[in-house]
């Protein structure tokens, strides 16, 4: 996504920086427990497989 913004103060600048911010460790918190997640649900099915 490429968009041409304007900023009036320094201000402006630093809140959108901090929300760009914010959204990038969103993204990554959710891959994070995304992958945790499909890791759990291995071990699961491998211990069940193992059992049997």
């Amino acid at each position: 996504m490429n968009t041409l913004i304007t900023f009036e103060s320094d201000g402006e600048i630093l809140r959108a920086a901090e929300q760009e911010r914010g959204k990038a460790m969103a993204a990554f918190f959710r891959w994070l427990f995304a992958e945790r997640k499909q890791v759990k649900s291995s071990e699961v099915s491998g211990d069940i497989v193992a059992a049997e």
